[in-house]
């Protein structure tokens, strides 16, 4: 486990802002986003699967109840569960993505999430594509296993900004449709036992003549079925 990070005159706000974060990640129809980058510029991570690659192999989605997007900037593709909505208005390092909030331009969705046994924000998540270009700190990193560890620490801070310790669950290389990559799962640990521990697991991928290519899936430590899908979700990435 890291050392302690944050900012103690924030404190009370950070839980506010990361579940703001993960339902905002949920709305209607476009990939591309406007507003700004965080004061460090994080970059981006992977829905790779824990212990195992996340991409070709079994395990993904496929069939009924699943759609695919399409994301025409960072040159992938991918599917996610049928509940899960497209996103739109994504921050500008972001190229696509997808959370489990209820698109709010969608008439038939509703307007909260459903409950869970441990609270109504406890079952929300999101898988988010990007590329490594160099309005990103971590694309000056020497390699992709440094640019992931980079990346999945930038947006632990950014998304939780208060007193946490950061532990590595996992960490490993792996092959995504071929292409070379590094996955690792950080797990963030709140100072305050009233916030719930989340999960940020990137993968950064290399692409040949071209420039890399990241996902960042966030969910709560213990949404089992949520962490779950983004592994599954990650599994059906093909690039190009």
């Amino acid at each position: 486990m890291t050392g302690r990070r944050g900012g103690a005159a924030r404190t009370g706000a950070a839980a506010a802002a990361l579940t703001v974060a993960l339902l905002a990640a949920g709305c209607g129809d476009g990939s591309t986003s406007t507003g700004g980058t965080p004061g460090s510029s994080p970059g981006t991570g992977s829905g790779a699967a824990s212990g195992g690659a996340p991409g070709a192999g079994s395990g993904g989605l496929t069939g009924a109840g699943t759609h695919e997007i399409n994301d025409s900037t960072a040159h992938v593709r991918y599917s996610v569960p049928g509940e899960w909505t497209q996103s739109k208005n994504l921050l500008t390092y972001f190229t696509s993505g997808a959370s489990t909030a209820p698109a709010e331009s969608d008439p038939n969705a509703s307007a909260k999430p459903k409950p869970t046994a441990s609270g109504s924000e406890d079952d929300q998540a999101m898988f988010l594509v990007g590329v490594l270009d160099a309005k990103m700190f971590a694309s000056q990193e020497r390699d992709t296993k440094a640019a992931a560890h980079a990346l999945a620490k930038q947006y632990a801070e950014f998304f939780y900004p208060d007193d946490a310790k950061d532990q590595v669950k996992d960490d490993h290389a792996v092959k995504v449709d071929g292409h070379d990559g590094w996955y690792t799962d950080l797990e963030c640990v709140p100072d305050d036992a009233k916030d719930t521990p989340f999960r940020f697991r990137v993968t950064v991928v290399t692409v040949t003549g071209g420039t890399p290519v990241y996902t960042l899936g966030v969910a709560k430590s213990g949404a089992g079925k949520r962490l779950d899908e983004l592994d599954r979700i990650g599994r059906t990435l093909r690039i190009g």
